[in-house]
């Protein structure tokens, strides 16, 4: 804030570099790997359209993870943006819902399925 309680131009420049306004939430979220063989629990902090910032353990992400929204039955094929030591922020480079029959879906349906309350 400037001396007259305006957003200084610094903050009106990083909230003018994302696409969409990302919503605060906290949900469970599970990464994972194409073919199943790397999966990690994670939180997630804040969800858009486009992308997420999760919270997981100091320990190495696959190049592109997958990354499983489990309330919202959601599958993003996700770009680590960035990642500052349990922080990390994915961009979303497609989705799927957990429900559908695509074939990427069905690999990891049966993780989703396990996270799912009984």
């Amino acid at each position: 804030m400037d001396r007259t309680g305006q957003p200084s131009d610094a903050v009106v420049r990083l909230s003018e570099r994302r696409a969409e306004p990302r919503l605060r939430v906290l949900l469970a979220g599970k990464l994972a790997s194409p073919d199943s063989s790397f999966t990690a629990d994670c939180s997630i902090r804040n969800l858009s359209e486009s992308g997420a910032l999760i919270i997981l353990s100091d320990l190495a992400l696959p190049p592109d993870p997958f990354l499983i929204v489990i309330r919202h039955a959601f599958l993003h094929r996700t770009k680590t943006a960035w990642r500052r030591g349990s922080k990390a922020g994915l961009s979303f480079v497609s989705s799927w819902r957990m429900t559908d029959s695509e074939g990427r879906v069905v690999p990891l349906r049966s993780l989703w399925l396990d996270l799912l309350p009984r």
